[in-house]
Formats: C-alpha cells, sequence, structure tokens
C-alpha cells in the first residue's frame, strides 16, 4: 500500500499577538505582512496546517540574515524539531528580536 502524502497549509502569516507556550491555543495574526520592524514588542512568524502526519517529525530553522546581536555578531540560526501530534495539527514558528530595531522583509529569508 502507497504512503499517503502530508498535505501542508499555510493558514497565516506576519505580526501576530504575543503567544503563551503554555497555552493551547495559537496566536492570533494582527497583520498580514512579510516586512516587519525587527523589535522586541513585535512577534513574527508564520502559522501551518498539516494534515495525515500523525507522528512524522518536522524540522525548522529561522535564519536571521543581516540581523546583529548585542555584540556585533551576527545571529545564530534558531533551529528544532517537532513531532506532529494529530492528523489536522497546526503549528507556529515566530520569532521576535531584543536588538535594535531593523526592517526585515520576510520574502527574502
Amino acid at each position: 500500500m502507497a504512503k499517503r502524502s502530508a498535505i501542508v497549509e499555510m493558514t497565516s502569516y506576519g505580526v501576530y499577538s504575543t503567544w503563551d507556550s503554555r497555552s493551547k491555543q495559537l496566536p492570533k495574526v494582527k497583520d498580514f505582512t512579510t516586512q516587519v520592524i525587527a523589535d522586541e514588542a513585535v512577534e513574527f512568524g508564520f502559522i501551518v496546517n498539516i494534515k495525515k502526519a500523525k507522528g512524522a517529525v518536522i524540522q525548522y530553522c529561522i535564519e536571521h540574515p543581516g540581523v546583529l546581536g548585542k555584540k556585533g555578531q551576527v545571529l545564530e540560526p534558531f533551529d528544532g524539531e517537532e513531532h506532529v501530534g494529530s492528523n489536522d495539527w497546526e503549528f507556529y514558528l515566530a520569532t521576535r528580536f531584543n536588538y535594535f530595531a531593523q526592517m526585515v522583509d520576510l520574502n527574502r529569508i
């Protein structure tokens, strides 16, 4: 029997309300956009809905090209993996910057 393919759909992207990682509720999108000000008060990212993939492992990586840390070094990528918990699962991936305000264009990442 052929293995069925997962269905992955990006359901939202942009600036979000602050996310409480202890809550089962995902944050609400405040502004659909691909350009954001990199500021500690701004949380931006995306939500994907993944179907037919329970038990699969997804890997993610957020790169910060051209974004400098407090000591002037380019920020290291933030990566990890998550186990898909059900056959209709939503995943939220976002970042904040606690450094200087600068413009980030998500289309270029």
